[in-house]
Formats: C-alpha cells, structure tokens, sequence
C-alpha cells in the first residue's frame, strides 16, 4: 500500500509540474482528457464518499447500539427504540444535513451536490430494504434467518 501511494503521489506531482496547472483533480483531468473527464473524476469522487460514508453510518450505529442498548446484543434482537440501526443512521443523517446546508447553495460544489445527493439515497435505500426485507426481529419471527449470539 505504501509503495503504491508513494508512485501515486510521485505521478500526481509529475503530471502537475508537466501540465502547469492547478492542484485539483478536476483541472489535471481537464487538460489531459478534455471538459468530461472533470465530471467522470467528480462523479467517482461522490461514489467513493457514498461508500464510505455509508460504511461509517453503518459502523456508528453498531457502536451506538453496544453503548445504548447493549441488551439487543445479548438478545439477539433489537430490543427498545435504541436496539435499531436505523435510528442511529437517520439521527447522524439529520446531524449532517446543517453541516451540509449551512453555506448558501450558491458556494457549494458539485462533489458537495453529490455528497448530499448520496446521503439523501442512503436513507431512502435504508428504509426501502427495511420495508421490503422487514427487520431483524421479523426474520427472526418467521424462521428466515436464525438469531446471531
């Protein structure tokens, strides 16, 4: 991993030096692959960040559920209100949301576009499979999947 970011960033200053441009992305693609690649770049760049930001919602609402409700652990299913995962995901969307929105629409970005765009799509791709799928506590009801200990 090390030697491959050390010839990434050696590539990258490279290519920079080369073209005399500027230190973004969007502009290096720009010059070497016409006005497209900016958007193609832009839009791999959201990809990612949904991916990851969606692995974190994920992994702070296990966290969250071993500190708040520690019983749906030992259960096996989400017991109270604090035993869902997806009270924990929608409660750090809407924490992200001013973050997101507290410039005017005017200075963001298109990756920011995007970034908000994603996370809108997370939730609603959350409570799509939750009603499609049921919850955890339903499978477990009608013999779908057995309970994890």
């Amino acid at each position: 991993m090390v030697i491959s970011i050390v010839i990434a960033s050696t590539l990258y200053l490279k290519t920079r030096r080369i073209l005399k441009c500027g230190i973004g992305f969007t502009k290096i693609a720009n010059e070497c692959l016409g006005p497209y690649s900016s958007v193609l770049i832009n839009a791999l760049i959201a990809l990612a960040v949904f991916g990851i930001l969606t692995l974190y919602m994920l992994l702070f609402s296990r966290i969250a559920i071993q500190l708040f409700s520690p019983e749906s652990i030992t259960a096996g299913k989400a017991v109270g209100f604090l035993g869902h995962k997806e009270v924990y995901i929608i409660g750090l969307s809407v924490l992200i949301i001013p973050v997101i929105v507290k410039k005017r629409l005017a200075e963001l970005k298109f990756t920011t576009y995007i970034l908000f765009i994603g996370v809108i799509c997370l939730v609603s791709l959350l409570i799509i499979k939750l009603q499609l799928e049921g919850s955890y506590d339903y499978k477990i009801q009608e013999g779908i999947i057995e309970p994890v200990v």
